[in-house]
């Protein structure tokens, strides 16, 4: 990789880590959930699916927003 080829896609590399790191703080709430009452793990899935379904997408703000 070049390092305009790097400059070009800074915004997206960087939007791109925020997105993981949203992600991945979701899915530990989750988990914490799901453990402090755990149920048979058959039941694991429709909980993920149940938990995603009540979520609010995960939305970049403009720099113009405050």
């Amino acid at each position: 990789m070049e390092k305009e080829d790097f400059r070009a896609g800074v915004d997206e590399y960087i939007k791109n880590l925020v997105h993981a790191d949203y992600e991945f703080d979701f899915f530990k709430k989750l988990a914490e959930k799901w453990n402090q009452n755990p149920d048979v793990s058959d039941n694991f899935i429709e909980f993920l699916e149940r938990e995603y379904t009540d979520r609010l997408p995960f939305r970049m703000k403009n720099k113009d927003e405050d």
